[in-house]
């Protein structure tokens, strides 16, 4: 799943600057209907840790090229460190007694064509396993039939 590890230390006085440049596979988004139609990433922040920044790029496809004429439709994309995080995009009610632990959500709208980016920067973050959950809306379960004569 890692593409590149770009690795540059520098040294100034007693500190020590060190940048990693990671990509993922690109996946297949889908509509929301249960934890399992969301597509999930597994990320390291090493130790001492001073900025993470996360550059999220999606595309639309369509048969192999670029998607010109699909919907725009939102991405929601969740992050929380140390395991996945635990969304409600149905806006259903939990128990009464249940903790929901806390989690940061950045939804991208399209902003070209075919295209839509975001950046989800954390200072200081919590060192070790980031998740990151990404889904489409639910599906609102129409179906529209084209006839053509």
């Amino acid at each position: 799943m890692e593409y590149m590890n770009n690795t540059e230390v520098t040294g100034w006085q007693d500190c020590l600057f060190v940048t990693d440049y990671f990509t993922r596979t690109p996946r297949k988004l889908n509509a929301y209907r249960s934890f399992a139609s969301v597509e999930l990433f597994h990320f390291n922040v090493p130790e001492d840790t001073v900025v993470a920044v996360w550059n999220l790029i999606t595309f639309k496809e369509q048969g192999g090229t670029f998607g010109d004429s699909c919907p725009d439709r939102n991405v929601t994309v969740y992050f929380r460190a140390g395991a996945p995080p635990v969304i409600n995009p149905l806006q259903t009610r939990y128990p009464k007694d249940t903790i929901i632990p806390d989690s940061f959500t950045v939804t991208l709208t399209w902003t070209l064509p075919n295209r839509t980016t975001g950046v989800f920067n954390v200072t200081s973050p919590l060192p070790g396993d980031w998740f990151l959950a990404a889904h489409l809306p639910k599906d609102e379960g129409k179906i529209s039939v084209k006839v053509s004569q």
